[in-house]
């Protein structure tokens, strides 16, 4: 572990940590490249030495972003993680190691009492967990939430109920405020509301929220962004740091294109002196433009959300070489945090303004590419065509209005990376600023008073929270519906379950009328699996989809039937009882090497 910590923090986040010993919750508003995840080693070791507290949980929103944090930052200091999937001998279920990277999937459920490691047997009613030692671990680290623009805010969606994690998060932040504990939450595209939201949901513990933010350039006199989150969320510390600026802050051009067909080229040409990143907002269409650049650019790699395991490792190692040598990159919106490019420069779908910022933040953001972004400039091309994917088209609407109204002016009016306006040049943060300012999309107030005041700072049992998720109509706590693993053969692709049985027919290997289910376990002689009719489920399935909204209120029902197959198929093989995984079985063909599962 030597060394690994590495040196002090950047300023601000040194500020963010100075204003923990103070107690309540801090917000680290800083751009993209400033270091906010590498800096947790080093308030890991800090915290430790001044007693702050015990260890340090790093609490990240997607698995990807996990697992390379884990490997490049918390692995070489002796840290572990844990996720859904995660190798054994590197896992902490219930956080008691003392320095953790963790999926909010996995930190919310161990803070709610339902022990990741003991899930399955809680939510079939067959155990309470032992939850009191990950709740000893949570209130004794000082616990980082890092991205939180991805989770702490909860766009309206035409009637769409969104996802609970907004919810269950800021919930979350207020017991752990009320608790005691120290909390961090850093982000680099923080909305006023959302500050404002958690601000307003701490202060009902009696708690208190500082907010650190960067001024950069540091001699901008103007910053509507700083100004709008002042009117909005409160007083805010304003942090100044030469250093980060003088070696991040590069010219940028910025152009909108009409179609992907308008822009091959011109990829193409960028790829063959560096490295170039593509982004999509859906797989289909990432699929179909690496297609087309496979045979025209000098390297290729595809990065998305279903990839097997072994395709995504073998991505991240090509990655590498595209950076080092030149090439194309194309990916879906997991690049905005999930994956670890360097590019000098973005092709991107329309998409809303955080998304941009976070897109953008993948260009120009270390050594050789940096250097020579200095020289020549980051370049951003946003295109028009497209499908939204997950978005609001509204949203990305309004995005692409105010991007063209300020990059029309010159091509390189816009900084991706500075918050505030510095001569002409109009910082990103202040196109933040200009966005209508939304409401959540629900009752945010009684739902986080039913699961803060209710349970957070009850001793009630796991089976209360389970209670009143049904009453509540909620599928999980960070999503809308449960994962699973699809196999693939020799390797897994992590997948909604809602998703996976919506697609099926496509997806999915039938016997006999149903899914078929993998069920792995240990035994005597190593590990073990069979094939079986996913009976229990499918017919579950069937008759949740004649109800109105089977994606939020069938998730109970799916995991025990699931569960009760899984078991039925263990008993059919003699074992009564044994640690055991579940997994979809995908179709022959369903899967393509290198391409992911495509339906």
């Amino acid at each position: 572990m030597g060394g690994c910590a590495g040196s002090p923090a950047r300023p601000l986040l040194e500020e963010a940590y100075n204003a923990l010993e103070s107690g309540g919750v801090v917000a680290a508003v800083a751009p993209t490249s400033y270091g906010k995840t590498v800096a947790s080693p080093w308030m890991w070791r800090m915290a430790q030495d001044e007693g702050l507290a015990g260890g340090l949980i790093h609490v990240a929103p997607l698995r990807s972003l996990v697992k390379r944090t884990y490997d490049d930052v918390f692995g070489p200091c002796g840290g572990r993680l844990q996720m859904h999937g995660a190798p054994e001998d590197v896992k902490s279920p219930y956080f008691l190691s003392s320095l953790v990277v963790t999926t909010l999937d996995s930190f919310l459920w161990n803070l709610y009492r339902v022990p990741v490691a003991e899930s399955l047997k809680i939510q079939r009613g067959a155990s309470m967990g032992h939850y009191y030692p990950a709740l000893l671990a949570i209130f004794t680290s000082l616990v980082v939430f890092d991205e939180g623009h991805m989770y702490l805010w909860e766009e309206p969606s035409h009637g769409d109920p969104g996802s609970t994690g907004a919810f269950a998060a800021l919930a979350a932040i207020a017991g752990l405020a009320w608790a005691g504990a120290p909390v961090l939450v850093e982000t680099a595209t923080a909305r006023p509301g959302m500050l404002a939201k958690l601000r307003s949901v701490v202060g009902t513990t009696r708690g208190r929220v500082s907010i650190k933010a960067l001024k950069a350039p540091r001699g901008s006199s103007c910053c509507p962004y700083l100004d709008k989150l002042v009117i909005e969320a409160g007083a805010l510390d304003i942090v100044v740091d030469p250093d980060w600026e003088s070696s991040h802050l590069v010219p940028w051009e910025t152009r909108i294109k009409k179609s992907w067909r308008d822009v091959l080229d011109d990829i193409v040409d960028d790829a063959s002196s560096g490295p170039v990143l593509v982004i999509t907002n859906t797989v289909g269409e990432a699929v179909e433009l690496y297609r087309k650049l496979e045979g025209m650019a000098p390297r290729t790699v595809l990065v998305h959300g279903r990839l097997s395991g072994k395709d995504r490792s073998k991505a991240e190692d090509e990655i590498r070489i595209v950076e080092d040598k030149g090439g194309v990159v194309v990916a879906t919106q997991v690049a905005e945090a999930g994956v670890d490019v360097n590019a000098m420069a973005v092709y991107t779908a329309a998409a809303p303004l955080e998304s941009l910022v976070q897109r953008a933040g993948r260009a120009c953001r270390r050594g050789r590419i940096l250097e020579s972004c200095h020289e020549d400039g980051g370049r951003m091309v946003i295109v028009e065509e497209g499908s939204p994917g997950p978005y609001n088209r509204e949203d990305i609407q309004e995005a692409l209005k105010l991007v063209s109204n300020i990059a029309s002016r010159s091509p390189s009016y816009i900084d991706w990376r500075a918050p505030c306006n510095r001569g002409s040049t109009t910082g990103y943060g202040s196109m933040l600023a200009m966005q209508r300012t939304d409401s959540y999309g629900r009752d945010v107030g009684g739902l986080v008073e039913s699961l803060l005041e209710r349970y957070l700072k009850s001793d009630a049992r796991p089976w209360a929270l389970l209670e009143i998720m049904d009453r509540s109509g909620l599928c999980g706590l960070a999503r809308d519906s449960v994962m699973v693993e699809v196999d693939v053969g020799g390797s897994t692709v992590p997948a909604s379950l809602h998703w996976a049985l919506n697609k099926a027919e496509e997806a999915l290997e039938f016997r006999s009328g149903v899914p078929v289910l993998v069920v792995e376990w240990r035994g005597k002689g190593g590990m073990q699996s069979v094939e079986v009719g996913a009976y229990r489920l499918w017919k579950a399935w069937k008759s949740l989809r004649k109800m109105k909204d089977e994606r939020v209120y069938g998730c109970r029902r799916l995991i025990e039937d699931m569960t009760r197959d899984a078991l039925d198929a263990l008993k059919g093989q003699g074992v009564e009882f044994a640690v055991y995984n579940v997994r979809l079985k995908a179709r022959d063909g369903a899967y393509e090497p290198g391409l992911g599962l495509l339906v």
